[in-house]
């Protein structure tokens, strides 16, 4: 299972960098800031699989590790000329990851 797991990150991490660089369509605002809500939604997923894949990752160098991550994706969007780098979307992706690293050790159970 922990084979699938690390198979399904690296999948996942790679999607993500793929949809990061190509060029976005107008997306459907389902509601004000709904993209701020899927890079929420997005990194939070992308922590859990991290902590699924390799045990014991739920650290502060792996947080970190995850906002450089984002912070590297957004900057790099700055340079595209189809796409744009925002700091909204960066704190939308942080703030998925800061809620996975604060919530995630409460749900866990203990042995």
């Amino acid at each position: 299972m922990n084979k699938l797991y690390k198979t399904t990150f690296f999948i996942y991490i790679s999607l993500i960098t793929f949809l990061a660089f190509i060029p976005s369509n107008q997306v459907v605002m389902v509601f004000p800031h709904f993209d701020k809500l899927v890079h929420f939604g997005a990194f939070f997923v992308l922590f859990l699989l991290l902590d699924l894949a390799f045990k014991g990752t739920v650290s502060f160098k792996a947080l970190g590790i995850l906002i450089l991550y984002g912070i590297l994706i957004e900057s790099a969007q700055v340079f595209i000329p189809y796409r744009s780098g925002e700091v909204y979307d960066l704190l939308a992706n942080a703030t998925g990851l800061l809620v996975y690293f604060l919530f995630a050790p409460k749900f866990r159970v203990r042995t």
